[in-house]
């Protein structure tokens, strides 16, 4: 979903930040990373680390760059009426922080791996602007850049919970992934309001 950025300039990034240090081995096996920061939304990031290695991966790439973190909060109106939004803020000595918010009430066990991989894509520099002439992003309404990679990912770990309405839709429409924007997009709403929803809380 939508990220904005912002670049800061710190002197004391430890201060700031409260850099981690290295994680033990139950690090992204049972317990988060000091990097990670789940708030309201710690239990099912906890499920995530149970039942899906994508997920794994994504914690682990996180935990090992202690100059990212990543806060996750849930708002009744996300921007763009959009589901999420990721808010990216850029260091000057470069670190990254990021900041999910997810809309109250949605898919949160799709949408955090989603939103994650937009963390991944900034820590590796991906120019959207770039994957936008190639088809592999786009402007979505509210002016921020949606990708398909991390539409995959959220899809891909739902999977992986085991939501077969998921693989259903998925399978009915081939992933879709070489359709018009429209389409993908119109093919994922359908996925999503299929899928089983996290409860409100």
């Amino acid at each position: 979903m939508r990220r904005r950025f912002a670049v800061v300039s710190v002197s004391w990034l430890i201060a700031v930040f409260g850099w981690p240090l290295p994680g033990s081995a139950s690090t992204c096996e049972t317990q988060l990373p000091s990097n990670i920061r789940g708030g309201i939304v710690a239990r099912e990031l906890l499920v995530l680390l149970a039942q899906s290695d994508t997920f794994r991966q994504q914690c682990r790439r996180i935990a090992a760059a202690p100059w990212v973190s990543v806060d996750f909060a849930i708002a009744q109106h996300v921007e763009g009426l959009n589901r999420a939004q990721t808010l990216i803020e850029r260091f000057e000595a470069g670190a990254i922080r990021a900041h999910v918010t997810l809309a109250f009430g949605e898919d949160y066990l799709e949408l955090i791996p989603h939103e994650v991989e937009h963390v991944l894509e900034q820590m590796e520099r991906v120019a959207l602007a770039d994957e936008a002439r190639t088809g592999r992003a786009w402007l979505d309404r509210s002016g921020g850049y949606e990708t398909r990679r991390a539409i995959t990912a959220g899809i891909r770990v739902r999977q992986e919970l085991g939501a077969d309405d998921y693989a259903r839709c998925l399978r009915s429409s081939d992933a879709g992934w070489i359709w018009s924007e429209m389409r993908v997009n119109v093919a994922i709403i359908s996925c999503t309001t299929r899928g089983t929803r996290s409860p409100a809380r």
